[in-house]
């Protein structure tokens, strides 16, 4: 049996699918069972849980041989990924496997990173077989890009002109299933880096994206606290929006740009390119409304 955290989020979802190819049995963890209903099958149960509640996580975790650990980001998600490690070991889980982020570091300047990182030790330190996966800019957050694209076509971003190696989560996904259901000592201690197999600029994504909706996209570039401030405006908490901000370091100081082959190798697929997911998407960001009006 294998315990799924995060099922049904934008990472969750596409994991629950692979592993229901692979035939594996799971349990969702979740902390509105209603919005997992539409996963449920003969394979899957649903249970109610949460990990800001970790006296729901035992009975949750009765009976699992495998544990995938995705937190939604909080200010108090190394708490409750210590929490959740600790009672998984109290189970006799045999893996944990945890969805972590570029950069992890429990000594990082970076919010996000320090809080994974710390979430990386616990594992490190639990004495249960343990692999994490560090994805960089997830493709599917450019979809976040269509506001402004559709409002006054414009992109607006602080990487400068930095290229980084976003990567689909459905391709995050391959490599967290094939970890999930292999031989445990075949990625036991294990950091997997998961990169896109095209470093790209947001210049050269304004440019595809121009192409695609036959109408000039042009870029915007901001500094950190202009970018925080934008977010906020849009609704974000400000801590969300400053350490959203904070990741564009990674794509600055040139590490979210090194391509390596653990999709491959690990999920056995080709990697998708940003370059076809934007065209994938293209209806996403108003190409038919814009389109017409050009002519």
């Amino acid at each position: 049996m294998l315990l799924i955290t995060g099922a049904t989020g934008t990472n969750g979802k596409p994991l629950v699918a692979e592993l229901r190819k692979l035939g594996a049995p799971l349990r969702l963890l979740t902390r509105d069972p209603a919005k997992a209903e539409a996963l449920r099958g003969p394979d899957v149960e649903i249970v109610a849980g949460d990990l800001a509640r970790p006296e729901s996580l035992d009975a949750a975790l009765r009976g699992v041989e495998r544990a995938f650990l995705l937190s939604a980001v909080s200010p108090q998600l190394a708490e409750q990924e210590r929490a959740f490690v600790a009672a998984a070991a109290r189970a006799g889980v045999r893996q944990l496997v945890k969805f972590s982020a570029n950069g992890a570091d429990p000594r990082s300047p970076r919010l996000l990173a320090r809080l994974h990182g710390e979430g990386e030790r616990a594992l490190a330190q639990s004495g249960v077989p343990w692999c994490a996966l560090r994805p960089t800019f997830f493709q599917q957050n450019l979809l976040g890009l269509a506001g402004s694209i559709k409002r006054d076509g414009v992109i607006r971003h602080n990487h400068g002109r930095h290229p980084a190696a976003h990567v689909d989560v459905r391709d995050i996904a391959a490599v967290a299933a094939r970890v999930l259901t292999e031989p445990i000592a075949a990625h036991d201690r294990k950091i997997y880096e998961l990169r896109g197999p095209q470093p790209i600029t947001h210049a050269q994504i304004a440019a595809r994206l121009s192409e695609l909706l036959d109408r000039p996209i042009r870029c915007v570039e901001q500094d950190d606290d202009a970018y925080a401030a934008g977010l906020v405006r849009a609704g974000l908490p400000e801590w969300l929006a400053r350490a959203i901000a904070e990741l564009a370091e990674l794509a600055r100081n040139g590490s979210a740009a090194e391509g390596n082959d653990v999709i491959e190798r690990v999920g056995r697929r080709t990697p998708r390119r940003v370059s076809d997911f934007l065209a994938e998407h293209r209806a996403h960001f108003g190409a038919g409304a814009a389109s017409t009006e050009q002519r």
